[in-house]
């Protein structure tokens, strides 16, 4: 059964019209390839750089928030933490915290879900100490030579300063986290 609807039909020229009055954002260029797209007022108001598809948005990341343009750059030194905890090293040294804990969560004694590790010694207070030994070395034009020394430097890896703890428990313990 077919159900027959009645009514004025708009024109597309109306139909344009009401589109353009309904519309509350505004038409913004691409940074990246410079093609035009329209977003709301909501997002204009929250992004400071606005591109027109994800492969625009890869690029432009790369343009505006990575290195000496990220908002959390400090002369180097961001990048040489991301190397050391994003290496081989530091995955066994988390791991190795969860096994001694046996995956339970030392505060509250949660097992298993969401688990995290924690620094007892916050990682910047030893990342700062490495850097004022090693202060002879350039962050910026010795990275390579620093990247090796942090593999030797045994606080970075002493399974001592590290708990487990389960994510409501870390957001607790961990005075240093941005919640």
């Amino acid at each position: 059964m077919k159900i027959k609807l009645t009514g004025q039909k708009r024109s597309d020229e109306f139909k344009q019209q009401m589109r353009e009055i309904n519309q509350t954002g505004k038409h913004i260029k691409c940074e990246v390839c410079g093609k035009s797209k329209y977003f709301p007022i909501n997002k204009i108001k929250r992004n400071q750089h606005y591109f027109c598809s994800h492969k625009c948005r890869s690029k432009g990341i790369s343009l505006y928030y990575i290195g000496e343009n990220a908002s959390n750059w400090i002369d180097g030194r961001t990048d040489l933490i991301y190397t050391i905890r994003g290496c081989l090293k530091y995955s066994d040294w988390h791991a190795k915290v969860l096994k001694r804990d046996k995956y339970i969560c030392q505060d509250c004694g949660d097992r298993g879900n969401n688990l995290e590790v924690h620094h007892t010694k916050p990682f910047r207070k030893t990342f700062k100490e490495f850097i004022n030994f090693y202060s002879s070395f350039s962050i910026n034009n010795d990275k390579d030579i620093l990247k090796k020394l942090a593999n030797k430097w045994n606080d970075f890896w002493d399974i001592n300063n590290g708990i487990t703890y389960c994510l409501d428990c870390h957001s607790e313990n961990d005075t240093y986290r941005y919640v």
